[in-house]
C-alpha cells in the first residue's frame, strides 16, 4: 500500500514559493532562486531586494597631469599590458557603441574574458562601458572613469562600477574583480605612467 502524501500551504501571505535550482551558465554552476506558484493561486512577484541586488566600488585619485594625457593613457588600450594591472587589454575601439572584449587580470595570474559594450565617451571628460548578460535581471555591470579638473593643471579621476541582478552574489571571480585592491592598483599605475610622462613631455611612455 502507498502512503500517501498531504501538502498543506505555508503560513504566510505570500502565494508563491521558491525553490533553488541548478543552472550552468557561462560555466558557472549555480543555484538561483525560481518561483512556483501554488494551485489555483495568481503568480505574484517577488520582492525587488531579491531580484535585483547591487554591488559597488567607487575609487577616485589626484594626478598631477594634463587630463589630455591621462585621456591619450586611458584610451591607448593596446598598450594596457605595459602597465595595467587589472585590465590587461581591450580589443575594439574607444567610441561609442563599439562591442569590446575585455580581458581582467585575477588575483594569482588568472584572466577573464568579458564582452562589453561603450555607452558612453566624451573624451577628457568620461568613459563608460556595460558588460550585461542575455537574460535581463540576471548579471550587468558598468564600468565608469570621470574626469574632474582641479587647480594648478592636476585631473581627479573617478573610478568605479557599479553591477546588478541576482547572481551578483554568487559570482565569485567577478566578486574577486570588484575588489577595491584591483581599483586602486590601476589608479596608481595610470597615475605614475601620466605623471611620468608629463615630467618627460612625452605623449605616453613605452
Amino acid at each position: 500500500m502507498k502512503a500517501s502524501t498531504h501538502y498543506t500551504q505555508p503560513r504566510r501571505k505570500s502565494r508563491t514559493i521558491f525553490f533553488l535550482r541548478a543552472l550552468e551558465i557561462r560555466g558557472y554552476r549555480i543555484a538561483v532562486a525560481r518561483s512556483s506558484v501554488l494551485p489555483g493561486r495568481r503568480f505574484r512577484e517577488p520582492p525587488r531586494s531579491i531580484l535585483r541586488l547591487v554591488q559597488q566600488v567607487q575609487t577616485h585619485i589626484d594626478i598631477e597631469a594634463p587630463a589630455s594625457l591621462i585621456w591619450a593613457i586611458l584610451a591607448d588600450v593596446g598598450r594596457y599590458q605595459r602597465w595595467n594591472p587589472l585590465i590587461r587589454g581591450i580589443h575594439g575601439h574607444i567610441r561609442t557603441g563599439a562591442q569590446i572584449e575585455i580581458r581582467l587580470n585575477l588575483p594569482g595570474g588568472e584572466e577573464v574574458r568579458v564582452r562589453a559594450t561603450i555607452v558612453y565617451v566624451r573624451e577628457e571628460r568620461e568613459l563608460r562601458w556595460r558588460d550585461r548578460w542575455a537574460l535581463p535581471g540576471l548579471f550587468s555591470s558598468e564600468r565608469r572613469f570621470r574626469f574632474e579638473q582641479l587647480p594648478h593643471g592636476r585631473v581627479r579621476l573617478y573610478h568605479g562600477e557599479r553591477a546588478q541582478g541576482i547572481l551578483v552574489p554568487l559570482l565569485t571571480k567577478r566578486r574577486r574583480l570588484r575588489g577595491e585592491a584591483g581599483f586602486d592598483a590601476m589608479n596608481i599605475a595610470l597615475k605614475q605612467r601620466a605623471e611620468r610622462a608629463s615630467s618627460s613631455g612625452a605623449a605616453t611612455t613605452s
